[in-house]
């Protein structure tokens, strides 16, 4: 019976090691894979390697609070499940979690399956050693082939996996009913038999219960511990059977010596059949023997990892016991490559790069006995592959430590890594890094600027006029001349300096290693600038004709230590706007100044968001009149009463607003004041006819619910929206013209009306103007100031309004400021009139 579980207990460790190995490589996959950020390509790549393991039923990742991250178990894809709701299965998790290893917990009945499965766990690592969490599989216990399985048993003979705590992980033969499925797996053993497990490995006389638990039978019982699982075999076999055997085999020998008296001939033969039973047994022994590696081996060929075992002798000679043929198609070794001259081979084949690193991390685990994990590449055939490879020790057999390893083929998933790097760090059209590897560079350069006294700085280029060209050449010739202009860049940038496409034709550069002086990195900038800009200089041939292109740069250096990334940038950027500003083709470095005003708009910024939030707004109205001065209409300006400052112009707190999302909600609440307003004068027998025209701004028109927006306040408020009219500049019809006047149909339908505002300042063709559904067209002040002394002026507006009139169009002169301005508008045929000759804007109470 010794012999039994000896065979019993190497066969179930070699099965549940293999599973152990496999179970690893799984959970090293899934976090390869990021399996917290995606659980669903988790479950999924589970589900599809679960399908070739015929042995498991389900498999699935634990973090280490007990949840299911990822599974193949349908009902566990659907809504979040925790172990630690199961008492039963709380209980060995609770002890997993303080003795990460291999485990195996208490049978249970799995329905979906149909039949009793064993789970078994492995813990699952990160590169850093910390534990992630826990594979998780359910492994068959009715396997006809197993490889632990004994094909025969002597009479009476029973065998069990028992776990340390007494429970029951397997019983061979198979218990034939559920009922004492039941029995076996849900109960503990008894404390006699608890206590026998204590003992050393050996033989021993247990009297074990009938099996109704009404008598005891005398048994011979032989322990067997597996240490690295905390599992004993133990075989039973009563003593009855064992007397019945003995009694058999004394009984022969009597009947030989008997037939030896009354017949020599008889005693041979006898003799000769004994002899011919053992070898029979013997036989029988060595083919189960035989049958179980084979399947093991079978076993191996199935999952999708090669399996190795190497022993590492005492005198630090390696060499290989076992090479699965996964393996061996991993790194085309021929069946006919003995495993005396494939480890030497597979030395040979590692990348000359790499070959160092993998020789030092193996000698580390053989130092400390923990389990070894690379990853790295191979030539193989011409062709460089990578693979992670990893091994734990096993048993010292004599002549040295046995490690039992797997590898794993992950040439194409480190490829898909590179792409995933590649399209996650590099900007598709000028290949040039982008936001996001400028952002990682710029970290480590202000990480060397707090250490050290290098300097380095950020310049900030943005094409001028970029837009109208894209628009007037196409898209396709604006992206050769991004790509061109980015190939001119980088060209003349130094080794270590780098040049990123941040967005549309902006691109920003990271100048490192600069001198600790900043008179002499500034000066080694400014060549650099010198550079730059001499590449953007340089003609541009598109569509056969040759184009000049300047560019606005704004330079922020990183002599404080703490600067963020974003502050560097946003200053970058803010000169970059300055130069801009100060009429393009420039370059402005970021100084006192430039702070400040930025530091004011950002004051600017959170005042505005107070100011929405505790209503500091107000709407001023300022007349329109006819011919004969007569009030037809006002139009609504935005006043903010600030409780420190007083009153804020427009023209301050407009351009915070419409940098942000703040002008949205200004525009939504102007837009619901001027519709109230006209529902409170509906009533009013003087006002009841006025219109009111709100100015809406490029972010507003380009929001994609605007038109509900617009219909539901009207809706809401009562206002009739004949008398509302939305004023848009000709600016706003850059780039998005077709939706534009697709969203002016949709509210025109509904009675709303437009005006066209600033009309001749902008770019907007006469194409264009005769497709725009508008009602108004509103002369822009700066052709009416010094209307009276500019002939120029005269003419333009006459051009304007004959123009507006040939179009059924109404003309609003806005900005008039006396009586000769009026009288000669008023001769051309301006239909209404607005400006400070007639009334400055006033609040409502005083209209």
């Amino acid at each position: 019976m010794q012999n039994i579980t000896e065979v019993m207990q190497r066969g179930f460790a070699n099965y549940v090691s293999v599973h152990d190995m496999f179970l690893r490589a799984a959970g090293d996959e899934l976090l390869y894979r990021d399996v917290f950020s995606e659980p669903e390509i988790g479950s999924a790549y589970l589900t599809r390697i679960v399908e070739g393991q015929e042995n498991l039923v389900g498999l699935a990742f634990l973090d280490r609070n007990g949840l299911f991250v990822a599974s193949s178990y349908p009902e566990t894809q659907q809504s979040p499940i925790n172990i630690l709701d199961n008492p039963q299965a709380a209980a060995d998790f609770q002890r997993l979690l303080r003795q990460p290893r291999l485990s195996l917990s208490r049978p249970f009945y799995a329905p979906v399956a149909g039949e009793w499965v064993v789970p078994i766990r492995t813990p699952v690592y990160d590169d850093r050693g910390e534990l992630r969490g826990f594979m998780s599989a359910g492994l068959r216990l009715e396997i006809e082939d197993a490889p632990w399985a004994m094909t025969s048993l002597p009479s009476g003979v029973e065998i069990g996996i028992l776990r340390d705590d007494g429970y029951v992980v397997f019983l061979f033969p198979v218990p034939d009913t559920y009922e004492r499925m039941e029995r076996v797996y849900r109960t503990q053993v008894s404390s006699a038999l608890r206590e026998m497990l204590r003992r050393p490995s050996g033989a021993y006389l247990y009297p074990r219960p009938d099996a109704r638990g009404e008598h005891t039978i005398a048994n011979y019982v032989a322990v067997q511990s597996i240490p690295e699982l905390d599992l004993f075999v133990v075989a039973f076999r009563p003593r009855s059977e064992l007397i019945k055997e003995f009694a058999q085999r004394l009984l022969v020998p009597l009947l030989i010596l008997l037939a030896c008296v009354l017949a020599l001939y008889l005693s041979y033969r006898r003799a000769r059949a004994l002899l011919d039973q053992s070898d029979a047994e013997i036989q029988q022994r060595q083919q189960a023997l035989m049958t179980s590696l084979e399947r093991y081996s079978r076993l191996t060929t199935m999952l999708p990892v090669g399996v190795y075992q190497i022993r590492i002798r005492d005198d630090g000679e390696r060499e290989f016991l076992y090479l699965s043929q996964r393996a061996r198609e991993i790194f085309r070794l021929d069946s006919s490559i003995s495993l005396v001259d494939a480890l030497p081979l597979l030395m040979e084949r590692t990348h000359p790069d790499d070959l160092e690193d993998f020789i030092q991390t193996e000698e580390a685990a053989v130092r400390s006995g923990s389990s070894f994990r690379w990853g790295g590449r191979f030539i193989i055939h011409g062709r460089t592959q990578w693979l992670n490879i990893q091994s734990q020790p096993g048993e010292h057999d004599g002549i040295g430590q046995v490690w039992h390893g797997v590898m794993m083929d992950v040439t194409e998933q480190h490829r898909a890594q590179e792409q995933i790097d590649a399209l996650s760090n590099y900007d598709a059209l000028t290949h040039l890094p982008n936001r996001t590897m400028l952002h990682k560079r710029l970290l480590d350069a202000l990480r060397r600027s707090r250490d050290t006294n290098e300097q380095a700085a950020v310049i900030s280029i943005d094409l001028d006029n970029f837009k109208i060209m894209n628009d007037s050449l196409g898209q396709e010739e604006g992206d050769r001349a991004l790509r061109a202009v980015g190939h001119r860049l980088e060209s003349t940038l130094r080794e270590n300096d780098t040049i990123a496409r941040t967005s549309g034709d902006e691109f920003i550069v990271l100048i490192t290693e600069l001198p600790a002086a900043i008179e002499d990195a500034t000066r080694v900038i400014e060549q650099i600038l010198e550079k730059l800009r001499a590449s953007i200089d340089e003609p541009l041939s598109l569509r056969g004709d040759t184009y000049h292109l300047t560019a606005s740069i704004g330079v922020s250096l990183l002599n404080r230590k703490d600067l963020s990334a974003e502050r560097v940038l946003q200053q970058a950027d803010q000169a970059m706007h300055e130069a801009k500003a100060e009429g393009k083709n420039r370059v402005v470095f970021f100084d006192a100044q430039i702070e400040a005003r930025l530091n004011s708009r950002l004051d600017m910024q959170r005042d505005l968001h107070r100011a929405l939030a505790q209503d500091e707004f107000e709407l001023y109205y300022q007349p329109k009149v006819d011919h004969d001065r007569a009030v037809v209409g006002v139009e609504a300006l935005l006043r903010w009463h600030h409780p420190t400052r007083g009153m804020v112009s427009p023209a301050e707190f407009i351009p915070v607003a419409e940098a942000s999302a703040d002008i949205l909600r200004i525009g939504e609440w102007v837009l619901r004041t001027a519709c109230e307003q006209l529902e409170q004068w509906a009533s009013d027998p003087k006002r009841n006819k006025w219109s009111i025209a709100v100015n809406v701004s490029v972010r507003q028109l380009r929001a994609d619910h605007f038109v509900d927006q617009v219909l539901s306040i009207v809706r809401e408020t009562g206002a009739a929206p004949s008398q509302l009219i939305l004023e848009i500049t000709e600016s706003m019809l850059i780039g998005d013209t077709e939706v534009t006047i697709e969203k002016m149909d949709a509210l025109r339908v509904h009675g709303v009306r437009f005006a066209l505002d600033d009309f001749g300042t902008g770019y907007s063709s006469l194409s264009y103007l005769q497709r725009l559904p508008i009602d108004q067209l509103k002369i822009d002040q700066s052709f009416v100031e010094h209307l009276e002394i500019s002939e120029v002026h005269q003419k333009l507006t006459r051009s304007i309004i004959s123009l507006g009139h040939s179009l059924d169009l109404q003309i609003v002169a806005e900005g008039v400021e006396n009586l000769e301005a009026y009288d000669i508008l008023k001769r051309q045929g301006c239909d209404q009139f607005q400006g400070y000759y007639f009334s400055k804007p006033v609040h409502p109470s005083k209209l």
